[in-house]
This record gives C-alpha cells, sequence and structure tokens, in this order.
C-alpha cells in the first residue's frame, strides 16, 4: 500500500515518513518544490542506510497517488493545502491530520482560533466526504518521531467518524514499534486532542523535556 505525507518535508513529516517506510510500506514526501521533496527523500533513504522506500513529489501528486494520507503541514498553511488537493483524490483515500492548532503568545501557548471545534473538524469540512478524515499521532511529539532507535512506547489516539477508516489508520500505526492505537471515538474528539497537545508542549517546557508522551493504563 502506498502512503503519502502532505508537507512531508518538516520535521513531522520527515519523522511519520521514517517510520512509515521502517514498518515496510512505500512512502511518498510531498512538498510544494520538487527539488525539496526529492533531496528530503534522498536523506531519508539515507538514514535508513540507503533503501529506496521513500520518494519525492509534488503535494498534487503524492495526493493523487496514496491510498492513505498523512496531512503534517503546519495548521496554518494545513486547509489551503488540504483543499486544494482534495478535489483530485481518489473517494477511497483516507486523510489523516496529525496537525495542531496552537500560537504562542508572548510564549504561553494558546488554542488558534477556529471556525470548528477543532482543526480536525475544519480540515474534515472542507472535503468532499469529511468521513474520510481521521486525526491521529496529535499527542505525539513530532521531534521523537525522527528518531527510530528509539521505540515511540506510548498509545496513539485515532479518532474520526467512519469506523472502517480508523480501523485502517490503527492497522498502519500498529506496525510501528512501541504503538498501541486507541479508538478515541467519533472526530469532534480532536477538540480534546489537540488540548492535550498543547499541555504536553507546556509540561515539555517546564520539565526542560522533548519527548512526553501519553499511556493509558488500566486499558
Amino acid at each position: 500500500m502506498k502512503l503519502g505525507v502532505l508537507g512531508g518535508t518538516g520535521q513531522e513529516g520527515r519523522g511519520i515518513a521514517l517510520r512509515l517506510a521502517e514498518a515496510g510500506f512505500e512512502v511518498l514526501v510531498g512538498s510544494r518544490s520538487r527539488t525539496r521533496a526529492t533531496g528530503t527523500a534522498s536523506e531519508l533513504n539515507s538514514i535508513r542506510g540507503g533503501k529506496t522506500g521513500i520518494r519525492g513529489a509534488l503535494n498534487l501528486e503524492v495526493a493523487t497517488q496514496s491510498r492513505v494520507l498523512f496531512v503534517a503541514a503546519p495548521f496554518a498553511g494545513a486547509a489551503e493545502l488540504v483543499f486544494s488537493c482534495a478535489p483530485h483524490v481518489a473517494p477511497e483515500t483516507t486523510w489523516v491530520d496529525v496537525t495542531v492548532p496552537v500560537v504562542f503568545d508572548a510564549r504561553r501557548i494558546k488554542m488558534a482560533p477556529l471556525e470548528a471545534g477543532s482543526g480536525s473538524e475544519q480540515l474534515a469540512a472542507g472535503l468532499p466526504d469529511p468521513g474520510a478524515l481521521v486525526a491521529a499521532l496529535k499527542t505525539v511529539p513530532a521531534r521523537l518521531l525522527g528518531e527510530l532507535a528509539v521505540p515511540l512506547d506510548c498509545d496513539v489516539f485515532v479518532c474520526g467518524n467512519s469506523g472502517r477508516r480508523k480501523r485502517e489508520v490503527a492497522r498502519v500505526l500498529s506496525r510501528w514499534p512501541g504503538v498501541r492505537t486507541v479508538d478515541a471515538g467519533q472526530l469532534d474528539a480532536a477538540r480534546t486532542l489537540e488540548r492535550m497537545s498543547a499541555l504536553l508542549i507546556g509540561i515539555n517546557r517546564r520539565y526542560r523535556v522533548h519527548e512526553s508522551r501519553f499511556r493509558v493504563v488500566g486499558l
């Protein structure tokens, strides 16, 4: 199965691409610049010891060729990216929103103003089929994703309005070492997950760490 990462040249997108490729998937990394996309893919393949499972392409090319699309661009630009690609994407494609709509004001962390209850709901509303979007990986540190030698050792919360699409995303992510996926319910649960991410950012700053994350005990 071919998977794509839109806006995949940033820290989070690179980490997702690495983890997906190491799990045995063919991965496309997208960018507005073909040169940047192919360069990033080459760097990531080098990190993996010269393997060739990651390729770079323009975002639109990635969107039209992937069965599952991870949206890894910063939230400020995610809507424009998603909405420009959406008309060209096959109906069976599943979108995975990993973005978190936070802003930093005088070193304080705040949620960005939204038209919908969460960033994921806002992105879903602009798709031909809003049920095609699943939220996941919102509480996993971007920095940790790129450290392949370190198991993630955490729960990944997955929410969405389509049970089939949630299961599809869970099957993909469950192949990552140290990951257990947890069904967090309907897409409106992203409102909580995005605030949990903001909470982690604050904890990391206060304790001067970078890799705090969640594990549900008793489950």
